[in-house]
């Protein structure tokens, strides 16, 4: 008798199916940097108060935290002598004397495409990061305009 007590369930209905809603989806708010891994640039979030793409600069070159250095994280960011990151709508530039950006070096370009092009979008709500176009200059060449979609796809 237990047996059949204990198989017959615990005195749960079944209900209608409640709705609750629209599903969560998409990525948090907020400022998104990117770091570089083994399995290519991940996005990381920071609170910081973001007041100019210049600042996206100073995060990068600082670093992942101690939990994402952990998990496989780093910065191909060196701290560089002087730089300068403006944008204007859709369009940002950077201006880095001295790096080491060549076509070549994916993960580094992509770090600071994709982290200026979402700082571009928080600094300017009207422009989207997918529609952000970033040009990278060091010593050579100008680097682009690149989307961020171009450093993820693949």
């Amino acid at each position: 008798m237990l047996l059949v007590a204990a198989l017959a369930g615990c005195g749960v209905r079944p209900t209608e199916v409640i709705d609750a809603g629209e599903p969560a989806s998409g990525l948090s708010t907020g400022l998104r940097i990117y770091f570089a891994s083994d399995k290519g640039l991940r996005a990381v979030p920071r609170h910081n108060k973001l007041k100019d793409l210049n600042s996206v600069i100073k995060l990068l070159t600082a670093g992942p935290n101690t939990a994402e250095q952990t998990s496989g994280l780093l910065s191909l960011v060196e701290p560089p002598g002087s730089y300068d990151a403006v944008g204007n709508g859709t369009k940002v530039m950077l201006a880095m004397p001295g790096a080491h950006l060549t076509p070549d070096n994916h993960l580094l370009s992509g770090q600071l495409v994709c982290s200026l092009a979402h700082a571009q979008s928080m600094l300017n709500p009207k422009v989207h990061p997918d529609d952000v176009q970033v040009t990278l200059t060091s010593d050579g060449a100008p680097l682009g305009p690149y989307r961020c979609s171009y450093f993820l796809d693949g």
